[in-house]
């Protein structure tokens, strides 16, 4: 089964299908996608878990991991998270049939294929590398011809936003990107503005209140939701009520700038970096532990409290008495670990 896998994810992944218009897409890290047909999202375990989708005859399933820094050539970014991600939890997993492409959005990505003896199982281990070094994983445990299709096509729509503008060059951008900025008109406070690339060349720039893992189109007015393009160094943008903006536009290895502007591919803000105190210019503030509790008050009082986990973009709080908010969780600064992050576009810093 594993050379008919492979030879099926690789038509399917290596080869970047042109964007289309699709209702509902899940963003989540540097990629855009649509969850295999008839799958369900599985919640996670832990903060730190990947994304998964289960088959419903719960066969099959697929994961998704944040993307991360690597440094290391293609190959050896692939070797690496197959002895950690596939070998370590499958020990007798069969070797791997590998295969290297260059994708045309600036990705080199690395795909293998294996059977999982006395199962009719297999696993595939996708690695994708920016030409930065950043890393993005996918991992999946597949069984009968209906599931392969389903992770085929859901492949096919994979997309992948560059961490370092190689994205940025084509005709079209993807995902949520971030700029940190002071707000004169809010008190000089510290603020993350966004804007929000769609298929269909579609653009946002009201904030992902809620969710950064995906823009809901309710949002948009008509002044803040419209179709882009970009021709030069000029990105053109036809507004919902019909006004046009020309503004400067430039790809840079750290993303875009869009009139001067440096917008950032948003990131996600690992779970072990939340532990501490962070605080905002107008005073509030988020306690996180090591063990999953927060408080969220501000310098004089703790608050209210109760337990988190981070989904992706999405920083969930469940309150001790039961309410559950979603606030969109970015890093707003380019370290890693970050030094400044943002919940709900407000900047806050570790004290």
């Amino acid at each position: 089964m594993s050379a008919r896998l492979l030879r099926l994810v690789l038509v399917a992944f290596l080869t970047v299908a042109a964007p289309a218009v699709i209702a509902q897409p899940v963003s989540f890290d540097v990629a855009t996608f649509d969850p295999p047909a008839g799958w369900e999202r599985i919640p996670n375990a832990q903060p730190q878990d990947p994304l998964s989708y289960r088959s419903a005859d719960q066969t099959s399933q697929v994961f998704l991991f944040p993307s991360r820094g690597g440094g290391g050539r293609p190959e050896e970014n692939f070797q690496s998270a197959w002895a950690r991600l596939v070998k370590g939890p499958f020990p007798n997993v069969s070797e791997p049939k590998v295969s290297t492409e260059q994708r045309s959005d600036g990705w080199t990505a690395v795909v293998g294929a294996a059977e999982l003896p006395n199962t009719r199982q297999a696993m595939l281990l996708l690695t994708a590398t920016s030409p930065s070094g950043r890393v993005f994983h996918v991992v999946g445990m597949v069984a009968g011809n209906p599931n392969l299709a389903a992770l085929a096509a859901f492949l096919k729509r994979l997309r992948l936003a560059s961490a370092d503008g190689g994205a940025a060059a084509s005709s079209s951008l993807t995902g949520l990107y971030t700029a940190t900025q002071v707000n004169a008109l809010a008190g000089d406070r510290v603020a993350a503005n966004t804007r929000y690339f769609l298929p269909g060349n579609r653009i946002a720039r009201v904030f992902p209140y809620g969710s950064g893992n995906t823009f809901d189109p309710s949002r948009c007015s008509g002044d803040t939701c419209g179709t882009y393009s970009i021709a030069g160094n000029r990105m053109t943008i036809r507004w919902d009520n019909g006004r046009t903006d020309e503004i400067a536009y430039e790809a840079v290895p750290e993303g875009i700038r869009l009139d001067g502007t440096l917008f950032r591919p948003a990131r996600t803000v690992a779970p072990a970096v939340l532990p501490g105190m962070w605080q905002s210019a107008g005073g509030n503030v988020y306690r996180f532990t090591a063990d999953g509790a927060f408080t969220f008050g501000t310098t004089a009082s703790a608050g209210l409290g109760g337990r988190f986990r981070v989904e992706g973009l999405t920083l969930v709080l469940t309150y001790s008495d039961g309410d559950v908010r979603r606030r969109t969780l970015l890093p707003a600064s380019p370290a890693d670990p970050p030094g400044l992050i943002s919940i709900e576009g407000e900047v806050f810093v570790r004290k």
